[in-house]
């Protein structure tokens, strides 16, 4: 066969498998888009379960089966929250207003401002949870934690759109197990330089009676962080992926106080970065 004649009959093939690529990679892209959208969805129907069915009633029927509370040791949700008290007189809303989520589309986090009525009293705060999918495509929360509150209303509506973060680097078999020891040990030896240094570019930080903290603020938050004797990781989660985890642990400060910290960990080129900091 006449080999130019050759290349034309093959060119068909080769376009067919760019093109297939192509619908692949659009595949792809729609899955992540879906899932995110899943994940805002997911903590939407939660908050407004919790106002259709009560506080208690809501966080049972979308905790994860190993769902985990932070009061202030890790227990399981289950037994935990079957024995809380529902007071009806107590009144919460909440709405994400930040959301990121693993390139495995198994793993997400939210977080935003929540507002709590109880007595005819008004407190508002912010809240954090760490979401799972399961294989049947259902997002179930596996931690939930929120700042104490504040007193007195928000000072702005719930939000009603969210704000995506960037994704990580898909690194299968990595944890942030040795980046959360670097950084515990940079608490306790009071180093905010190198506690500024592993947060991500984008990070948030989350702290009592404030407003989330951009990095440009995020310096100074940490150098008002009460000074801590003792440190313990209890507990980490990461995405199948390897892009996306969860640290939580203890705080113990100069004061005695035991204090809850919760790390969102992103690996970026650079390593894992803590992307969104909580410490009560």
């Amino acid at each position: 066969m006449n080999p130019i004649l050759r290349r034309r009959l093959r060119l068909p093939g080769a376009l067919l498998a760019l093109l297939s690529l192509g619908v692949a990679g659009i595949g792809v892209a729609r899955a992540r888009v879906d899932a995110f959208s899943g994940l805002v969805a997911a903590e939407r129907r939660f908050a407004a379960d919790a106002r259709r069915l009560g506080i208690g009633a809501a966080f049972l029927a979308h905790v994860a089966a190993d769902g985990i509370l932070l009061r202030p040791a890790p227990v399981p949700a289950r037994p935990a929250l079957s024995a809380d008290k529902n007071d009806p007189g107590v009144v919460l809303e909440w709405q994400p207003a930040t959301a990121l989520i693993a390139q495995s589309g198994d793993f997400g986090v939210t977080t935003g401002p929540y507002r709590l009525a109880a007595a005819g009293k008004a407190s508002h705060g912010q809240f954090l949870t760490v979401w799972i999918r399961d294989p049947a495509g259902q997002w179930h929360w596996f931690l939930d934690h929120g700042l104490p509150p504040a007193p007195g209303d928000l000072a702005a509506p719930l939000p009603q759109t969210v704000e995506r973060l960037a994704a990580g680097k898909r690194t299968a078999g990595s944890d942030p197990a040795q980046a959360d020891d670097r950084l515990n040990d940079a608490v306790l030896k009071g180093e905010g330089d190198t506690q500024f240094a592993m947060l991500a570019a984008d990070a948030r930080l989350l702290r009592p009676r404030r407003a989330p903290l951009p990095p440009a603020e995020a310096k100074a938050a940490l150098a008002a962080d009460a000074p801590a004797t003792a440190i313990a990781r209890l507990g980490m989660r990461t995405a199948r992926t390897g892009d996306l985890g969860v640290t939580y642990g203890k705080v113990t400060s100069a004061g005695g106080k035991d204090l809850t910290y919760v790390r969102i960990w992103r690996r970026d080129a650079a390593g894992w970065r803590v992307v969104i900091d909580e410490r009560t």
